[in-house]
């Protein structure tokens, strides 16, 4: 942008250009400004949310564990055998052409 100026500034451009020229050039900046802002809170919010996942990761895996036990006492009282194995499924979502 500071080439940009330079050559607006200069003296063979018409004075009516060089006056649009700096004004579009000047808004472009605090455009410019503002989005590197933006930019800037986006990485900060995104840094905190790693963290904040990172830190819940141990507690969703407890809770999984808990209730998987709890399910098995709950099982187990009503006189029901062990849970058999669960084998991954894979859905397929891809549209089907009729």
């Amino acid at each position: 942008m500071t080439r940009l100026r330079g050559a607006l500034e200069s003296p063979e451009l018409d004075a009516d250009a060089r006056e649009i020229g700096l004004r579009i050039l000047s808004r472009t900046e605090r455009v410019v400004d503002r989005l590197e802002g933006a930019a800037e809170t986006l990485q900060t919010v995104a840094r905190l949310e790693l963290a904040l996942l990172r830190r819940m990761a141990p507690i969703v895996e407890d809770l999984g564990e808990l209730m998987r036990h709890t399910l098995d006492d709950a099982r187990e009282r009503r006189g029901l055998g062990p849970r058999a194995p669960r084998t991954a499924e894979i859905i397929d979502v891809e549209a089907q052409d009729d």
